[in-house]
C-alpha cells in the first residue's frame, strides 16, 4: 500500500514541476530535470527505517 502511494506522489510531481517551470518562465525540461534530480538525491540520502 505504501509503495503505491509513494509512486502516485512521484507521478504527481512530474506535471507540477513542468507547470511550475512554465509559470516561472523556464523551459519545461528544466522542471523535469529538477524533479528527476530531486528523486535521485532523496533516494541516495534518505535512510530507510530499521
Amino acid at each position: 500500500m505504501i509503495p503505491a502511494l509513494i509512486q502516485q506522489r512521484a507521478c504527481d510531481a512530474i506535471p507540477y514541476s513542468i507547470s511550475f517551470s512554465i509559470t516561472a518562465g523556464l523551459d519545461p525540461s528544466v522542471g523535469l530535470f529538477v524533479s528527476f534530480t530531486m528523486a535521485v538525491v532523496i533516494a541516495i540520502v534518505a535512510d530507510a527505517p530499521r
